[in-house]
């Protein structure tokens, strides 16, 4: 499940972690391209094993012999000798060189780095030759002749010369690019968690789960948007209304375990923001239920935007407000809607009131009251389409002063863990009942879970 839940933190935060490796990457690519090239050139000399005895006996001396071979790797690198080989290479500073011995045997590579690969070559060589040159001084000297030495004239040799190098050898481009893309990588991961961390968005189901202690009625597959505005009534043969067919199942459970008969039968469907999907998620679920055998009437308390009557494609030219707010009769506001069994108020002309305190007036009015207990001796649900708790007061008194039930939407993916949880402090603090969540848009994986699911029945 950790797995899971980390690849799906990546999958998620992909953009960051693909920008942080492109950034670095590129980083390191022009660094890299400002580093001039270095070329570097190895040269080879032996010197030979000291021996000492008679041409009947002969000990070979190695102690003595890595003890020349260090002092010389020793003296190749001093100041004097390089600054020797600069002058004769006509460099106004000293060259970089380095001299090792290769362990085991009776070499001594030299090693000559410089921007230009030909003067690489000719330092190997030229600091080869030098010491060279002193080893023949010294024999000619005598500084080694010994009692008993028979090799004391032997000579270091030149066994393989320095070539000038194809390529340089810093900086290593393809190095520095892998280590750059996996850093970017690394970077961009420890990024992405961190954004994760900061991001309070509820991204799936088992989120919304984690954030609030209220049962999930059901989860509506999301759907991709292709023109505007996906709000729709969706037909029944269709994964997303067999979702609300299992959301309706759930609430008539609900509604038969709590005894809620007549005017008590009244649901107001919110969310905390808007568009997280409550509207449509109301036109559905009465759709469901009166597929179940329900009477439904569907009421847009939205009176600021309303879009029942453009989901049920109705006149909105009265409506609630207006029922509200003069001697309007309720057989002449309610409509017909093409799914039977469903009715529609519509939330009706409030343009004069828009921006005023009157739209919490008039929900949370006598009238108001009075208007929901004549529906609900006329119908077996009503459906309340309110606004979005957080921006506005307009549902929070309806629900109060009206002892409504409340479902609650969160749209997956937009809804914010602080602002569901804000959500519930406020239903809890005005006394109202919130029965349970519907998980608007829920995510890909579990759309092609219920397709499938859905295929295996139908077929």
């Amino acid at each position: 499940m950790q797995v899971r839940h980390y690849l799906e933190i990546v999958w998620r935060r992909a953009i960051i972690i693909v920008v942080t490796t492109i950034v670095t990457a590129a980083i390191v690519a022009v660094g890299t391209s400002m580093i001039p090239p270095t070329y570097e050139a190895s040269a080879v000399l032996r010197v030979p094993t000291a021996a000492a005895g008679s041409s009947d006996w002969i000990d070979y001396d190695t102690m003595y012999t890595d003890r020349l071979l260090e002092t010389y790797a020793r003296i190749a690198t001093s100041g004097p000798v390089l600054m020797q080989v600069a002058e004769e290479l006509g460099l106004t500073q000293s060259l970089q060189v380095d001299a090792n011995v290769i362990a085991g045997t009776e070499l001594v590579r030299i090693t000559a780095q410089s921007p230009d690969p030909v003067v690489a070559r000719d330092g190997a060589n030229v600091l080869a030759e030098t010491l060279i040159a002193m080893r023949q001084e010294e024999l000619a000297q005598g500084v080694e002749t010994r009692v008993g030495t028979i090799s004391d004239t032997a000579m270091f040799s030149l066994v393989v010369p320095a070539e000038i190098p194809n390529t340089p050898t810093q900086p290593r481009r393809s190095l520095n690019m892998a280590l750059g893309i996996l850093v970017g990588l690394a970077g961009g991961v420890a990024l992405a968690l961190v954004v994760e961390n900061l991001d309070t968005t509820l991204y799936n189901p088992e989120m919304v789960r984690t954030t609030t202690d209220l049962p999930i009625f059901g989860l509506v597959p999301g759907r991709r948007r292709l023109f505007g505005s996906t709000r729709t009534v969706y037909n029944g043969a269709s994964p997303h209304a067999q979702s609300f067919h299992q959301i309706a199942a759930n609430l008539n459970a609900h509604l038969s375990r709590s005894g809620k008969t007549g005017s008590r039968r009244t649901l107001v469907v919110t969310s905390a923001e808007p568009k997280e999907g409550k509207s449509t998620v109301t036109a559905n679920l009465a759709a469901a239920m009166a597929d179940a055998g329900f009477r439904v009437v569907v009421v847009d308390a939205d009176l600021r935007r309303p879009a029942q009557h453009e989901i049920f494609n109705a006149s909105n030219d009265v409506g609630l407000s207006d029922l509200l707010m003069s001697d309007a009769t309720l057989s002449s506001v309610l409509q017909k809607t093409g799914i039977p069994g469903i009715h529609l108020l519509a939330s009706g002309s409030l343009s004069q009131h828009k921006g005023s305190g009157a739209v919490f007036k008039l929900l949370s009015s006598g009238k108001m009251q009075a208007l929901l207990s004549k529906l609900g001796e006329m119908y077996d649900l009503t459906l309340i389409d309110t606004p979005a708790l957080l921006p506005l007061a307009d549902a929070t008194g309806l629900v109060s002063n009206h002892a409504a039930d409340v479902l609650l939407v969160v749209g997956r993916g937009q809804a914010h863990r602080e602002d569901v949880e804000d959500v519930e402090r406020q239903l809890e603090t005005i006394g109202a009942n919130c029965i349970g969540v519907v998980v608007n848009r829920a995510q890909r994986m579990g759309n092609q879970r219920t397709v499938r699911a859905y295929k295996h029945y139908m077929n």
